[in-house]
């Protein structure tokens, strides 16, 4: 039944729709002649079955004639608009609101303060200049400032609080701290029930009373069980038409079934839907509620559930600290506690402190192998491979078996929007990740058990994978993989880029047979591949081999992919002869690597242009980005005396350098190259730059090496280093971190005007200025503001 908070007049008269005699008088007077004008029409308030029975524009409703209303101001004074069975409101007369019981009233209507009303469940569900009180429709007058209906029989609200039987008005008495109704017996309440404190059961919540006699659990002298029979309904079992015949509410295969905590009414002796009462679980605020003890927070206050309190000094309720968050005060200030961006007036929960909004640098530090990108609201994501049980931007994350992936979408405060685990019973290993034009998030990796992510993956033990997950949530999308076929193949997955039409291209490289989607590759010597996948349903568009003649174990997969409109930019390396099937490279030395970086057509994976870079030395491309002024950036290390193109030689200094390099991106012509190294080991790792044209650069280093600013300082066997160029290759900033274990970077992206920085450590001396990185973890990211 609706919700159970009637309050019964005991002065109301009972109501009956009358007005079958003037039917029939009608009927009889249309029968006894043929002529249409004699046909009599009924008039305002008299007897009808029909509209047709009503002179036009009355209509029939209640068995009456009526005027039709779409607002309350369409009606007279005291008369109420109300909708009826028919695809039309009429006013309701005032003769009809009268009633005692729910009972004389129709259906979806209930008896309050001896007047029929429409049930509601909000404003919406009444007509326009009414509201919703205590779960029915009733005129702005009848609605006190507290949203309660005034008992206009007595003139003032049943249930207000009180000390002195003269605080109460007209026949209500003072009992128990409320304005009640007075009864020796039940007979003197219109209930039916006169509870132990000589006060008729009205239903008002948090008055004493509780609630009313057809939800009070207990059976009363009308009811044929408890809380049901007679006025309050048919019990369980007994024969039904409709919801409204039964005390429940709920009518299967025309029986009544009993009241139950998950049948989405309220019902029984539940104060709101499916919580309070005697038998279902505590509401939660702001539910209903009759007392203290429906509520989950023990506390009743005008009908409603409330949490302890918001001013009370102390951490109560569902509070993340003193007197605010949790949904039910207001958020906490910078520097309070909170479980979610929403405790915060920043909107910035980070590591369960709200923090202030704006960029802010700020490091966590994990285990695994992360990397990062920016989504183009300036939200940093970032996504790694975990092994145990850790905590990313505030979430808690377990792995169901060796390593899993995570992806995360943080705010330039650090604080997380979402964290989604990804990853099955076996050792997944993120590899890549992208970011399309709406915010949505890309992965690529590799799996040697058959991942298990939401969507069917295919991938029955070993495989390469790629997978979308949503901007607003990070659910996924779709997910893909080419599973390694047989002992006789093998592959692996390097890269993932989207071009400017949201179409999603990976690449790796493989020998033996591969399936992508209808497309057959074989190669019986390692060879890179490229593969385009629709961004809409992850389907397979087109795959192509990128093939080498004496390339070795190489196989030239391409290292990083970039969008170049509806085309794809690729870097990496390959070893003797690269055939791109329509232009082919040769490196250097037939038995040493060159770099490569190619155009290939997003219709259908044909090389457009490609270059290639290199000397006698083994040569490495590792990363590519574009700034807004069509310059692409590629990063990477070689060693020996390189001419990247413009006719002047990089020396090296010593082993392997890491270099720089600008071309054209539309023509891939170059722009100016730099070499950057120490006589140890010093490797190029990852390239972002801005539409600026300013670029941000990391390395890892073996020894002190100058990026134009002078040497940077090196302590251990390797560290990690990020440097910024102008967009002519002037030198603007250069740093190195590091202790004496390796650290090294792994990604690197402008994040707005801050970057975010990926990378792996060990033994825990890192200090990005936010404290030391603690030993017991392997890796970080961070978002660091210039």
């Amino acid at each position: 039944m609706g919700r159970e908070r009637t309050r019964f007049g005991a002065w109301g008269r009972g109501l009956t729709f009358a007005g079958a005699a003037l039917v029939a008088s009608a009927f009889a007077g249309a029968c006894g002649s043929d002529d249409a004008e004699e046909l009599r029409r009924a008039n305002l308030a008299e007897g009808c079955l029909l509209n047709t029975d009503c002179n036009s524009p009355l209509v029939c409703a209640f068995r009456k004639c009526h005027t039709e209303c779409n607002e309350q101001r369409d009606c007279p004074d005291g008369e109420l608009c109300v909708p009826t069975d028919k695809p039309f409101k009429v006013c309701m007369f005032e003769s009809e609101q009268q009633c005692d019981f729910n009972s004389q009233c129709p259906e979806r209507f209930k008896c309050v303060f001896g007047k029929c009303r429409p049930e509601c469940k909000t404003a919406k569900d009444c007509v326009p200049d009414q509201a919703c009180a205590e779960g029915s429709c009733a005129v702005q007058a009848e609605v006190d400032e507290n949203g309660r209906l005034i008992n206009s029989q007595d003139a003032s609200p049943v249930g207000n609080s009180c000390v002195y039987h003269s605080d109460c008005e007209g026949e209500l008495k003072c009992i128990g701290g409320a304005c009640l109704p007075e009864c020796k017996t039940g007979e003197d309440c219109a209930s039916g029930v006169c509870s132990a404190t000589g006060s008729c059961v009205t239903g008002v919540p948090d008055g004493g009373a509780g609630p009313g006699a057809c939800a009070n659990g207990v059976k009363d002298a009308a009811e044929s069980d408890v809380d049901c029979g007679g006025a309050c309904g048919a019990c369980a079992g007994a024969a039904c038409t409709k919801p409204s015949d039964c005390a429940s509410h709920v009518c299967t295969a025309q029986k009544c079934s009993a009241p139950s905590c998950g049948d989405g009414l309220q019902n029984g002796t539940e104060s709101d839907i499916d919580c309070g009462g005697t038998s279902c679980p505590k509401c939660p605020a702001p539910k209903g509620c009759w007392t203290a003890s429906d509520c989950a927070e023990g506390k009743c206050a005008a009908g409603t559930c409330t949490t302890p309190g918001c001013t009370d000094g102390t951490k109560s309720g569902n509070e993340t600290d003193v007197d605010c968050g949790g949904g039910q005060c207001s958020p906490c200030a910078d520097g309070k506690g909170c479980g979610a961006n929403a405790d915060c007036s920043s909107g910035a929960c980070v590591a369960k402190t709200c923090k202030p909004a704006g960029p802010a640098t700020w490091v966590e530090a994990i285990v695994g192998t992360p990397r990062v990108v920016a989504d183009p609201t300036g939200n940093l994501v970032a996504a790694g491979t975990f092994v145990t049980g850790q905590d990313i931007g505030g979430v808690p994350l377990n792995s169901s078996g060796g390593n899993e992936l995570f992806v995360a979408k943080l705010t330039p405060a650090g604080a997380s929007l979402w964290v989604v685990r990804l990853g099955g019973t076996g050792d997944d290993q993120l590899v890549d990740v992208s970011v399309d034009s709406k915010g949505n998030v890309i992965v690529a990796g590799n799996t040697n058990n058959g991942a298990s992510f939401d969507k069917p993956l295919g991938c029955a033990t070993r495989g390469m994978f790629a997978i979308k997950l949503s901007a607003d949530k990070g659910s996924e999308l779709w997910s893909r993989c080419i599973s390694v076929p047989a002992a006789s193949a093998d592959g692996e997955q390097y890269s993932v880029g989207v071009d400017a039409a949201d179409e999603v291209y990976v690449g790796g490289r493989f020998y033996g047979t591969f399936s992508f989607g209808s497309t057959q590759l074989f190669e019986a010597n390692w060879a890179g591949y490229l593969a385009k996948y629709s961004g809409v349903t992850g389907a397979v568009a087109w795959a192509r081999p990128l093939k080498t003649i004496n390339g070795g174990s190489v196989g030239a997969g391409p290292r990083a992919l970039l969008g170049d409109g509806t085309n794809v930019l690729a870097v990496g390396e390959f070893i003797s002869t690269l055939d791109l099937v329509g232009k082919q490279l040769v490196s250097t030395v037939a038995v040493t690597s060159d770099v490569y970086v190619a155009r290939f057509s997003g219709a259908d994976g044909a090389v457009m242009e490609a270059r290639r870079f290199g000397d006698a030395g083994n040569d490495l491309g590792r990363d590519l980005s574009k700034d807004g002024a069509a310059g692409l950036l590629i990063a990477g290390s070689f060693v020996g005396q390189v001419d990247f193109g413009s006719g002047q030689v990089v020396a090296n200094q010593g082993n392997t350098d890491a270099f720089l390099l600008k071309l054209d991106a539309a023509t891939l012509t170059t722009a100016w190259a730099k070499g950057f190294g120490s006589s140890a080991f010093d490797y190029g790792v990852s390239v972002a730059a801005k539409g600026s044209g300013e670029v941000a650069f990391t390395a890892e280093i073996g020894g002190a090496v100058d990026f134009g600013g002078g040497p940077v300082q090196h302590v251990g066997s390797s560290d990690l280093v990020l440097a910024r160029f102008n967009p002519q290759g002037g030198h603007l900033y250069s740093k190195s971190w590091g202790h004496i274990s390796a650290d090294s970077p792994t990604s690197v992206a402008w994040v707005g005007s801050a970057l975010g920085l990926a990378g792996k450590y060990s033994g825990g001396s890192l200090d990005f200025g936010t404290g030391p990185l603690p030993a017991a973890k392997t890796a970080f990211f961070a978002h660091l503001v210039p």
